[in-house]
């Protein structure tokens, strides 16, 4: 069984215009190689400010309409590879 390590970034700056960096997404690469998948995203204060199922989300930093900047937020991500295998990656994300 092949395991699957997921590597994220660990900020993201949604503000700047210049178009680099702005989400927090899976990289395409890795989403073709699992299967069943879960992320949920806190704030400091353990409140879930995102959830998806889905493998192409894009989170721009965001809660009710709003982004936080300078803020580090904590992750955990579910999901299982094409044999079955699940697994669980977490840690976390500032926005700039």
């Amino acid at each position: 069984m092949a395991d699957i390590a997921i590597y994220l970034p660990n900020a993201i700056t949604p503000s700047k215009s210049d178009g680099l960096n702005d989400v927090f997404s899976l990289p395409e690469i890795i989403q073709n190689q699992i299967t069943d998948f879960e992320i949920m995203i806190f704030n400091r204060w353990g409140e879930m400010v995102f959830y998806s199922t889905d493998k192409g989300f894009r989170w721009n930093g965001e809660y009710k309409g709003k982004t936080f900047h300078d803020n580090v937020y904590q992750y955990v991500i579910y999901y299982t590879n094409p044999f079955g295998k699940m697994f669980t990656k977490k840690g976390t994300i500032t926005v700039l």
